[in-house]
């Protein structure tokens, strides 16, 4: 499908600063019939904001443009599950994921829809089968579940999300009927409309979007083999299973950790619990390692405290400035990204960078948060690294990544 074009009278902030934002049908490789249309939103964008975490990587970013009313009308029906990618004046990637939810306001209307990640497309229904009901308490069985449900249609379009639905103690028939009637009310997007008639706005549309990370979620992991895997073979074997298709088969950003976790997987979590559990866990010295899907959707895999450090910040540099590591080369805000260490080199001046030590000193701020706002809003997030997470996590403790 191709869309109406659509000229701004003057360039965007966003253009002017040599970003650029560029769409794509979703990029699943189920989603063969994917709303269709490339192009560039650069001139329209009236506001931008971008978040990367250590443990996702890409994680999330919110567009506000303004354009005529098909066209707008166009990215309603058409945007959700489109391919996002945002570029630097290199044409070096900034951010990259989906829109998840768009939402649009109109003189009094304002409407939502979204987001994709509550699309059931493929479900089954796990419970306790009763045998005899005929008798008081009824016979039941062992735990089980339905055949799974699809709607191909909404796969096409959307990729595959896979809903695990739990049944309770239930006759074989109502177990797939609870099915049958999740995936037919949720097989489409839910949308919202509100009508204000005190509200007058300009016609603006909001698109909401999440990283590559987030279809770790629309699809479960099963493993029936007994005995261990290293994590990070376990973590390739997750990523291999995925059904649409989104992440890259290029592993060679999983750093080696051969801490021995149970193959075996049960209960149907989804591919992001297990690889959120495995991460949590660290190596045998309960070092901390993060996971997250960047460029390309390669996952990075790695220690934390082996990470060389980036950036560093003077706090008297009244421009603000964040630069590399002891090269003073300026980075600008929406280049800064987390899961990387910063040094701030004028508080507690006198002491020399224990670069060996770094969670022992307090100038060294691990970034588990970047946010950055256009044109010059950025704020970074840190904390001290530890070891005691990653041992709770080793004991079932809720130790979290």
């Amino acid at each position: 499908m191709t869309e109406p074009v659509v000229y701004a009278t003057t360039p965007s902030t966003h253009r002017t600063m040599g970003l650029s934002i560029h769409y794509a049908p979703c990029i699943a490789a189920t989603a063969t019939n994917a709303s269709g249309g490339t192009g560039d939103l650069s001139d329209l964008v009236e506001s931008y904001q971008h978040q990367h975490s250590a443990n996702n990587g890409f994680d999330t970013a919110q567009i506000v443009i303004k354009g005529q009313w098909k066209w707008i009308e166009n990215w309603w029906f058409e945007g959700l599950a489109r391919d996002i990618q945002v570029f630097n004046p290199d044409l070096n990637t900034v951010w990259r994921g989906f829109v998840n939810s768009v939402s649009l306001s109109v003189g009094p209307l304002s409407a939502a829809r979204g987001p994709l990640t509550d699309v059931a497309t493929y479900a089954f229904t796990v419970y306790t089968r009763i045998l005899d009901d005929t008798v008081n308490p009824p016979i039941v069985g062992s735990q089980t579940v339905t055949t799974a449900a699809t709607d191909p249609d909404s796969i096409a379009r959307y990729g595959q999300w896979e809903k695990v639905l739990s049944g309770g103690t239930v006759i074989k028939d109502t177990a797939e009927r609870y099915r049958d009637t999740h995936i037919a009310e949720n097989h489409n997007p839910p949308s919202s409309e509100l009508l204000n008639f005190g509200a007058s706005t300009e016609v603006q549309l909001t698109i909401d979007c999440l990283g590559y990370w987030a279809w770790l979620q629309a699809y479960t992991y099963s493993d029936a083999t007994a005995g261990t895997r290293t994590i990070s073979t376990k973590l390739q074997d997750i990523l291999t299973s995925d059904p649409n298709g989104i992440f890259s088969t290029n592993y060679a950003h999983i750093e080696t950790n051969s801490y021995l976790a149970s193959r075996e997987e049960s209960d149907y979590p989804s591919a992001l619990t297990v690889i959120q559990a495995e991460t949590a866990i660290g190596d045998i010295y309960d070092n901390r390692f993060t996971f997250g899907i960047w460029e390309d959707q390669v996952a990075r895999y790695r220690e934390v405290s082996t990470l060389k450090t980036q950036y560093e910040h003077f706090l008297t540099d009244d421009k603000m400035r964040v630069a590399t590591f002891g090269g003073g080369t300026e980075v600008p805000y929406w280049n800064v990204r987390a899961d990387e260490w910063l040094f701030i080199a004028d508080f507690l001046e006198g002491q020399a960078p224990d670069t060996v030590n770094r969670r022992d000193d307090d100038r060294f701020i691990f970034i588990e948060r970047v946010n950055y706002t256009m044109p010059d809003g950025l704020s970074i997030n840190g904390m001290r690294i530890g070891n005691l997470a990653q041992f709770l996590a080793k004991q079932g403790l809720g130790g979290t990544a």
